[in-house]
């Protein structure tokens, strides 16, 4: 949803798959998220390509419909923002023969031409982004249990993923997740 490869707005630190000093295919996704009848709808189309199995770069366009609540929907009723992204694998994962290592990346995301919350207020449209540093680690236990662990830090001056609007000063924010 936020361009990188990820889960939700949680980026993995594995990158679009690519062969070894090649371009792999491209990526191309869909995603929509139904936030309701005050935010609206958020559709949004994204191109990821990988490079040589440890970079990533790509474009998501995050649409927008408009929500129907007279007094709270105009802060969301715009067209939409354009989200860049890159991240770079800086260790893979059960690296130097260690199967307790997991991948890990920097990367991050620039989104320009946010109108949404605090910028319509102000009537301009925003500029912010992300920096971000993740390790990912899926575990296998015989042949039936699959778990994967998720985490990292992410500087940012958005709030709520650029759809809140801006900060007034950049933050460190911890995110994480597990999935069965």
């Amino acid at each position: 949803m936020d361009g990188q490869s990820g889960i939700f707005f949680q980026p993995w630190a594995d990158v679009v798959p690519s062969p070894a000093q090649k371009f792999g295919r491209p990526t191309v996704s869909f995603h929509i998220v139904d936030a309701g009848p005050v935010a609206g709808d958020y559709p949004n189309v994204g191109i990821e390509q990988g490079f040589g199995n440890w970079l990533e770069f790509g474009f998501t366009r995050s649409n927008h419909t408009d929500g129907g609540d007279p007094a709270i929907s105009p802060l969301f009723n715009f067209a939409g923002m354009n989200i860049f992204n890159f991240k770079m694998k800086v260790l893979s994962a059960n690296s130097h023969g260690r199967k307790y290592l997991p991948a890990v990346s920097v990367g991050g995301v620039l989104r320009t031409n946010d109108p949404f919350v605090s910028q319509s207020v102000a009537h301009k449209n925003a500029t912010n982004g992300d920096i971000y540093l993740v390790g990912t680690k899926l575990f296998v236990f015989g042949s039936k249990f699959v778990f994967l662990l998720n985490g990292g830090v992410r500087g940012t001056n958005a709030q709520k993923y650029g759809y809140g609007g801006n900060t007034l000063n950049w933050q460190a924010r911890a995110f994480g997740g597990i999935a069965f």
